[in-house]
């Protein structure tokens, strides 16, 4: 029984956390000392980070996207969460793999996260 119960509190946990490589849903902005992503239907912001292709594929859709700094584009990536413990601004880090689609609507961006103003930037 005790087995049972360790088991259920892994798959449990497990279900709950961000799966690693597949496509998530979000707002991407960037500025000085700044590269956050927010998952759609959270607040919680994730520091968007990798070494490859993927975050310079994000970082040059956001550049070529019109958007200013610290400004919203919603973004559908590829990508491994990692949480953070400690004090931080930040849940953890996301691992950019790979850039699968971007939009400036601004109902995307809405429709994502319809509280985006509240999000600290």
């Amino acid at each position: 029984m005790r087995f049972l119960t360790i088991v259920l509190c892994i798959f449990a946990i497990a279900a709950c956390a961000p799966n690693a490589g597949n496509a998530v849903t979000g707002v991407f902005y960037y500025g000085h000392d700044t590269s956050a992503f927010v998952r759609c239907g959270t607040s919680d912001i994730w520091w968007a980070d990798g070494p490859g292709e993927g975050m310079e594929s994000l970082m040059n859709a956001y550049n070529e996207s019109g958007v200013g700094p610290y400004e919203n584009l919603y973004v559908v990536l590829l990508g491994e969460f990692e949480l953070k413990e400690g004090n931080s601004d930040y849940v953890g880090t996301l691992l950019v793999q790979e850039l699968v689609d971007y939009s400036r609507a601004t109902e995307k961006i809405l429709e994502c996260i319809p509280n985006v103003d509240d999000i600290k930037q």
